[in-house]
């Protein structure tokens, strides 16, 4: 039984006359079902951005589409991600250390939306909380929040969220705890439609779809540096003779480099190869071509699952491209010793080869006047 006492010593009173006396309304499920038809109670949600609160399960969307990511830079398929939610609780979604979940918010009429958040076996969890908007990652908080209790603690969103836009929200656990994922609580001045009442209107609140997932895996490589999957330096570059010559060291998780030239454009290279060291750090060997003399630049990236071409700043390569120089036997000028060259003329004629051949003529003609002759 609750029974309400009344006293004027905080003066939070009303008087008609001598009577003293104050409104008193209780809501027993205060967020799930604010007072309605009692405008001072409603003022009140509305002012805390409660009014019309409405949950949704974060574990009922990762069950679509895979975006979790493990250790901090695998991302579970889905068959792997259907054995990892059977081990966690029905309506909670675990983020084991180094994990981080994705998830899509449709922030459409509404005020608020806020994330249920709590430490699964009590041990504390640093939860880092983040948009990703094309390669741009904005944490909600300078630092890690830390979440160390049992009880359900609800985090708003609502300043990495855009008005009448879907936004990709991540979530980090860098503790040595389990963090539990409970449900998303969103807040509007006008009732909430369910997501799965289409007669209703639905708006697709909160969902994971195919673009969730490199987004995942690109805020969980960005904050667990210490795996060092990320690391890309340049070793070595050439240009001799058209052939520039790159080798680069990545993380073992790349898969392959890319390459783009001053303007942007992506450059197709001859080769590119990689042998991997015992610590698990690629070598790589890139090879292209260029067909002028001159300083050229490269940027270079490390480019992994899903597309992902990692959180390092690209690569910047100057190769400076140069041709040796030899002499050619074929293109001498022919020497005033050959004796074919000697007695050519300037349009390529051999005027002594000419008189010689007269010269036979005129002894043929000669000849034969004189067997005439004989026989007149």
């Amino acid at each position: 039984i609750i029974q309400p006492m009344f006293t004027d010593a905080l003066g939070h009173y009303n008087q008609s006359g001598d009577v003293k006396y104050y409104n008193f309304t209780f809501d027993g499920v205060r967020i799930y079902n604010p007072a309605d038809g009692n405008n001072d109670a409603c003022n009140v949600y509305v002012t805390n951005n409660e009014r019309y609160a409405s949950y949704r399960l974060i574990k009922d969307e990762a069950n679509n589409v895979s975006s979790i990511v493990i250790d901090g830079k695998t991302l579970l398929n889905k068959d792997e991600m259907d054995s990892y939610l059977a081990g966690a609780p029905k309506n909670e979604l675990y983020l084991m250390p180094n994990g981080t979940a994705a998830f899509d918010v449709n922030f459409t009429d509404l005020t608020d939306a806020r994330l249920g958040l709590k430490a699964a076996n009590g041990n504390a969890c640093n939860v880092t909380i983040a948009k990703v908007v094309g390669n741009n990652i904005t944490p909600l908080t300078a630092q890690p929040i830390t979440i160390n209790s049992a009880t359900e603690k609800y985090v708003s969103l609502k300043s990495l969220l855009t008005s009448g836009s879907t936004t990709t929200i991540t979530v980090t656990n860098a503790g040595s705890g389990i963090l539990s994922l409970t449900k998303l609580m969103v807040t509007s001045n006008s009732p909430i439609p369910d997501d799965e009442d289409e007669d209703e209107g639905a708006k697709g609140i909160l969902s994971v779809s195919d673009s969730t997932a490199p987004k995942a895996l690109a805020v969980a490589r960005m904050l667990n540096a210490d795996i060092a999957i990320d690391e890309e330096t340049v070793e070595t570059a050439s240009g001799d003779d058209g052939t520039v010559t790159i080798t680069l060291r990545t993380g073992e998780d790349a898969e392959t480099i890319v390459i783009r030239d001053s303007d942007g454009n992506v450059v197709d290279p001859d080769s590119i190869d990689f042998t991997i060291d015992e610590t698990g750090v690629k070598n790589w060997t890139i090879i292209l071509t260029e067909e002028a003399e001159g300083e050229f630049t490269y940027t270079l990236q490390a480019e992994y699952e899903n597309g992902y071409t990692g959180e390092a700043e690209p690569m910047t390569v100057n190769v400076t491209v140069s041709f040796s120089t030899t002499d050619d036997p074929s293109t001498d000028e022919p020497t005033t010793d050959d004796p074919a060259t000697d007695n050519q003329s300037d349009d390529g004629s051999n005027p002594a080869g000419l008189s010689v051949i007269k010269g036979v003529f005129a002894k043929l003609i000669d000849f034969i006047k004189r067997i005439i002759a004989i026989f007149r």
